[in-house]
């Protein structure tokens, strides 16, 4: 009978175990492959611009390629504050016209989880 329970308790020792090695994994890849953890907006610039580009309707609808992009972070009456700047192409690809644009949209940072652009300008960087 000694046996038995010395044995259970092993079990749940390896069953603690890999549980723990399961959740380490998974948290560790979310980082990896791009799942923002909860407090990622509020520190790191990649996953804010991640974030601004696949909840916002203006980037998903109007932006191709942006590149030289940066965030600039300040903080306005106690309220987390951001502004995004790059230069991106249009889509769709007009016909006779120049596809390049400054961008420089700014927000908020809502949450922990979420933060919403409220001012964008565009500025043509072509001139005919």
């Amino acid at each position: 009978m000694g046996h038995h329970r010395e044995g259970h308790g092993r079990l749940e020792g390896w069953l603690y175990a890999a549980v723990s090695l399961g959740v380490l994994l998974a948290s560790s890849a979310s980082l990896l492959y791009g799942q923002p953890t909860r407090t990622m907006l509020l520190t790191s610039d990649s996953a804010l611009m991640a974030h601004l580009k696949r909840t916002d309707h203006v980037f998903q609808s109007a932006f191709g390629d942006c590149h030289d992009e940066r965030i600039t972070r300040a903080n306005i009456d106690r309220r987390a504050t951001f502004t995004y700047r790059a230069n991106c192409t249009i889509r769709p690809v007009p016909e006779h016209d120049c596809r390049s644009y400054r961008v420089e949209a700014s927000g908020t940072i809502d949450g922990p989880e979420w933060a919403t652009i409220r001012q964008m300008n565009l500025t043509l960087q072509c001139s005919r």
